[in-house]
Formats: structure tokens, C-alpha cells, sequence
């Protein structure tokens, strides 16, 4: 299991999903890094060396760092080919929005419309806004709790979406593209 992307995930998101993938005996690698967009990922050599190891799901995180930009559709190529190269190393994915701390400028629309064959999980969709006692000082990234419950939304979600049927973390879509 692969989850990579910005601070957002190490925003207490994925502190609080790694000790249920460990209990369901899930090997959890994350490679996040502060400040990197769509495009830093698209062209990563490292992502591809980590999707050659073969996980069986991804978990991508990404966008909170284009949530103002002004063009966002020019990012949809990278979307695409980051969502290709996953495809491609034959594992499930999930795009999962940051929880949103103002309007963007369309970046969350165009992920959502191009990340294809992942699977697209909107945070504030699913969970509702972060309050403001659930973020960082910094009034963007969740805080302890705000991730924790963020985690507990997403885990619900990706429980609700696996295929028991099929090997592995295979997900069921949920909507039609």
C-alpha cells in the first residue's frame, strides 16, 4: 500500500490511517513531501520506482497546493498521467482532496474530472468542513483531531468501497465517469 503526496498527508492523516492498515496486516509506505503539486508528481522518478514495488493501492494526495492557481486546467495532463502510471503498475487507486480551507479555483474539479481510472474522494463531501478548532495554527492543515476525523471519514469510505471479492485492495466505483 503506497500513500504519497504533500504536507497534507502528514497533516495527522496519515498517522492516524497507518495503524489500521497495520492492524489489517497492510504494509503502509507514505512518501509525502511539503509544497509539491500535480506536476512535481507526474514526473517523479521516484513514484515510479515506488509503484515498480507492485502495491496493490494507492492513495494519492494532492492539490491544496493549487487551490488558487490560476489556470488549474492546465494541470489536468499531470493528473492524468500521475492516475496512468498507477493504471499502469496494476494498482487501485484513490485520489483524496485535501479538506478545504477556501474556494478554489477549480483544481479539486479538474482532479476530479481526469484522475480516472483512481477514484475520487472528496474530503469535504464526505466529512463536511474542518472546523476551525480542527486545524493548525496556520488555519489550513488539520490539526490532531481535525485528521483524526478526517482518517476515520476516509477509512469508512474506503472500507465501504473495497471489493472483498477481488485480491488484494481492489475498490468498487462508486460513481460513472
Amino acid at each position: 500500500m503506497l500513500h504519497v503526496g504533500d504536507s497534507f498527508t502528514d497533516a495527522s492523516f496519515q498517522q492516524n490511517l497507518a495503524p489500521r492498515f497495520k492492524a489489517a496486516g497492510v504494509r503502509y509506505v507514505v512518501d509525502a513531501t511539503t509544497a509539491t503539486y500535480t506536476t512535481t508528481w507526474a514526473y517523479d522518478s521516484a513514484f515510479r520506482e515506488w509503484l515498480g514495488r507492485g502495491p496493490s493501492l494507492v492513495i494519492v494526495t494532492l492539490g491544496a497546493n493549487e487551490v488558487d492557481i490560476p489556470f488549474p486546467s492546465q494541470h489536468a495532463h499531470p493528473v492524468e498521467r500521475i492516475a496512468r502510471a498507477v493504471a499502469a503498475a496494476g494498482a487501485s487507486c484513490v485520489w483524496t482532496a485535501p479538506p478545504m480551507w477556501k474556494k478554489d479555483t477549480g483544481i479539486l474539479q479538474v482532479i476530479h474530472d481526469h484522475c480516472a481510472p483512481c477514484l475520487f474522494f472528496d474530503s469535504d463531501a464526505v466529512l463536511g468542513e474542518l472546523r476551525p478548532d480542527e486545524r493548525q495554527r496556520d488555519g489550513i492543515h488539520p490539526n490532531e483531531r481535525g485528521g483524526a476525523r478526517w482518517a476515520d471519514a476516509f477509512w469508512q469510505w474506503l472500507s465501504d468501497h473495497r471489493d472483498a471479492s477481488r485480491p488484494g485492495w481492489s475498490l468498487r466505483p462508486f460513481e460513472v465517469r
